[in-house]
């Protein structure tokens, strides 16, 4: 059985980590096409979420496991917004 529930916690993992992209695509992703691939699979996967069924206990690993994920790239896209954003002037 379908659960809106489950579908849009799953979805905003997700789609927390392809927010991700573009800080990475700036710098990083110009030599890693495996980091490219993993961010096309993840799209694929979104595309495709309406379609399955969700079990709670799933969606809880994928939330930790996402959290995780986030925590141990926080330096990395902290120290690449640093270099991205730094000399630009807000007008």
């Amino acid at each position: 059985m379908f659960n809106d529930v489950l579908y849009e916690r799953l979805h905003n993992c997700l789609e927390t980590i392809l927010e991700l992209e573009q800080t990475f695509s700036d710098t990083t992703l110009n030599g890693c096409g495996e980091l490219k691939e993993l961010f096309a699979m993840l799209k694929d996967s979104l595309e495709k979420l309406g379609k399955l069924d969700y079990e709670a206990a799933d969606v809880e690993r994928i939330e930790q496991a996402v959290a995780v994920f986030l925590q141990a790239v926080k330096p990395t896209v902290h120290r690449l917004d640093k270099k991205l954003y730094s000399g630009r002037v807000l007008q």
